[in-house]
């Protein structure tokens, strides 16, 4: 009996141990992005965390899917376990690294990789790789691939676009089925390999060696022609309708997006990536209706792309609808029957400005629901009259007002307008999908969003009007560190943001700049002001003396700019009732010391 429960018992065990052991898992992801978020298990942040995690698994293969993001890391795959390293999407999979193996076997496939002036992947020793529909592409590569005498595996459907040598090797591997272009040294070369029995079904083009591979009644089935490439300087490697390398590649294979034979290239065959590349030039509209949005987008040259989506919503990333656009050369739709509605939001509070050269700063309070501000702008002409000239912000809290005249007055306000705005994205679909609903994967990525505005728009009323000017701030070139303002207050406070200055800038724009003599003083001080800062600045041991005798004026500012209309008005009569009793008093004293009445 305690045989058996102890059986049991190690039963157990082995069990959850087995399942929780690090290999228990075959599948693990690798994502890079900013933010990226790994916290689920088989999630990391690197490859070579990924291959790390992997040591003492008894798990005998492994898939490591690299999701969208620049890798940048050296790599070396271990014998054991058998590793599958992909991408999840190659035009989007960018391995800027070497890899190398040296045992085991492995697969690397629908990867972009691009290591500048060194060997992309490295076989030696008994390794063996099955290297399939990547893009070994334009950076400077010296040798995509090296393989080494001892080593083994396949090289079919892949790119090899604008390297030195395509493919080194000193074994007769399978090289199928791929194409090589402008690579500036040569598509295959080995110094130990007498001839090739294995290098059939590719393309060479552009290269100096492009006859030794495909010559004149070859019997490898190798063409040298121009392979028609969508748009390879942005990485787009996949064919347009004409390719010579549509179809053309090994008969034994067909390809997984539409099922004929399999193309020449990394976009053909059975393990080839079925996403479209993404949609560009995009663009949307308001239509002549009200409720309608014309938008438009630049065709998706692969001849496997049929179909467009054309998604929307109400909510940016959020698209609840969806248009189908049949035919790989039908660029626009109309997006009909949308709904508005008008709301006038709440109007907005406008901050007091800072000011620049030529530049108001403004900032003012966000409002519910507001999809865009205006700002209203007019030199003060001395009225109540709201400032007319308006200019449309988008979503913003806050604008640089620029294009102004120093030193003269505008009075500036803000409204909040509202607007039933629409998220617009667009992707594209291979014809090989069973089904063209939004998610397959046969559906690009979302192509960069749009938004446009449908109806009538709903205005707030105006701000609060705030009257102000902007002006040069630096009057002289001598105050150290480019100090902004030129005032006697900015050089003795050694900074034209310290709070004594600005009391005493909102007293000169609230109680001087409203008046005609108020306004004299200033333009008086404007002329004479600099001289007075710079003998501060060159004398820094006035600076104490100098901001003592500034207290007064600032703490009559801060009174005058911080307290409310019955504060004021209380404070001045107790001033004069001071005044009145310390004049009683003087006067009685007088009137005492000269004898008074006999």
């Amino acid at each position: 009996m305690k045989f058996k429960k102890c059986l049991l018992l190690f039963t157990t065990v082995f069990f959850l141990c087995s399942l929780f052991s690090p290999g228990a898992s075959t599948a693990l992801t690798v994502n890079n992005a900013s933010g990226a978020s790994c916290s689920e298990p088989d999630c990391y942040t690197s490859i070579s965390a990924a291959i790390s995690a992997l040591s003492g698994t008894t798990t005998s293969a492994v898939v490591i899917t690299l999701l969208p993001g620049e890798y940048s890391e050296t790599l070396t795959l271990p014998a054991t376990p058998a590793i599958t390293l992909e991408g999840q999407e190659t035009a989007s999979a960018l391995l800027y690294s070497t890899i190398t193996a040296t045992a085991g076997s492995h697969t690397i496939q629908n990867l972009t990789i691009a290591v500048n002036g060194a060997t992309g992947i490295s076989i030696t020793d008994t390794a063996s790789v099955t290297i399939r529909n990547n893009l070994f592409w334009d950076n400077n590569i010296a040798v995509s691939i090296a393989a080494g005498s001892s080593s083994g595996g396949s090289i079919n459907n892949n790119v090899f676009y604008g390297n030195g040598v395509g493919v080194d090797t000193d074994v007769d591997l399978q090289i199928r089925n791929n194409i090589f272009m402008s690579n500036s040294s040569a598509s295959i070369s080995s110094g130990t390999i007498s001839s090739f029995t294995q290098v059939t079904y590719n393309n060479f083009y552009s290269n100096p060696d492009d006859a030794t591979w495909s010559p004149s009644g070859n019997t490898n089935n190798n063409i040298s022609s121009d392979p028609l490439f969508v748009n390879y300087p942005v990485n787009d490697f996949h064919l347009e309708t004409l390719s010579p390398c549509q179809d053309t590649g090994y008969p034994g294979e067909t390809d997984i997006i539409d099922s004929t034979t399999s193309d020449i290239g990394a976009y053909g065959g059975p393990y080839a990536d079925t996403i479209p590349f993404i949609v560009s030039g995009i663009t949307a509209t308001s239509a002549s209706t009200s409720a309608a949005i014309d938008v438009t987008w630049s065709a998706n040259n692969s001849y496997l792309v049929s179909r467009y989506n054309v998604y929307y919503g109400t909510a940016t990333g959020v698209y609840d609808s969806y248009v189908a656009v049949d035919g790989a050369t039908t660029t626009t739709t109309t997006l009909s029957s949308l709904s508005s509605t008008t709301t006038v939001p709440d109007a907005p509070v406008l901050n007091q400005p800072s000011v620049a050269n030529g530049v108001l700063n403004l900032s003012w309070s966000a409002v519910s629901g507001a999809t865009g501000y205006r700002v209203y702008y007019d030199t003060d002409d001395g009225t109540s009259s709201p400032p007319a000239t308006k200019i449309d912000v988008g979503d913003t809290t806050s604008y640089a007002l620029s294009g102004l005249t120093n030193n003269l007055r505008y009075k500036v306000a803000v409204s909040a307008i509202s607007q039933t705005t629409y998220y617009i994205a667009v992707t594209a679909l291979n014809s090989g999908g069973s089904s063209y609903s939004p998610g397959t994967s046969y559906e690009s990525a979302y192509s960069e969003e749009l938004s446009v505005g449908v109806g009538d728009t709903g205005e707030s009323a105006l701000s609060n009007t705030i009257i102000d000017f902007p002006e040069a701030l630096v009057a002289y070139p001598n105050l150290p560190d480019k100090r902004q303002g030129c005032f006697i207050a900015t050089a003795a406070y050694g900074y034209y943001s310290a709070p004594e200055v600005q009391a005493l800038r909102n007293f000169r724009d609230r109680y001087l700049l409203t008046n005609r003599p108020g306004s004299a003083f200033v333009r008086w001080y404007y002329e004479h002001g600099p001289v007075g800062a710079a003998y501060l600045d060159a004398h820094p041991a006035s600076k104490p003396l100098v901001r003592a005798a500034l207290l007064p004026a600032v703490g009559a500012a801060l009174f005058m700019t911080k307290t409310s209309l019955f504060e004021k008005v209380l404070a001045m009569l107790c001033i004069l009732s001071i005044a009145l009793i310390t004049a009683y008093r003087f006067s009685r004293k007088r009137f005492s010391g000269s004898g008074g009445i006999s």
